[in-house]
């Protein structure tokens, strides 16, 4: 699998799941941008794991641990910006939060452990 099927597949689960809580519940920002933010996070960083193991796999490790610690300080002021600064139901943007960031990063786990078995 490739990054591109990957992302394909990754915005499939996405637009699937928020069509779904679109109908059975009333808080569509809130869902949206619980969603959003770990989608564009989690499909940057996979994107870019893929070609950089593609073009130098002994640099990868350095590379994820450093995005890994860019990507939660980039969450966290975020969420910083969303809990002081916005005027919707912080309670549902957070469980979207938590719930999209741990899928993605589940689902990204499992195509990092893909392409180190393919190579």
């Amino acid at each position: 699998m490739n990054s591109k099927k990957y992302s394909t597949y990754i915005i499939f689960y996405s637009s699937i799941t928020y069509f779904i809580f679109y109908i059975f519940f009333n808080f569509h920002l809130e869902i949206l941008t619980g969603l959003i933010v770990p989608l564009i996070g989690s499909l940057f960083s996979s994107n870019i794991v893929y070609y950089a193991f593609k073009n130098s796999p002994k640099k990868l490790t350095s590379f994820m641990i450093q995005s890994f610690f860019l990507k939660m300080l980039v969450y966290g002021f975020l969420l910083i910006l969303f809990f002081n600064f916005s005027s919707f139901n912080q309670h549902v943007f957070f469980i979207s939060f938590i719930g999209y960031f741990i899928s993605f990063h589940l689902m990204e786990a499992l195509f990092i452990k893909h392409i180190f078995n393919k190579g």
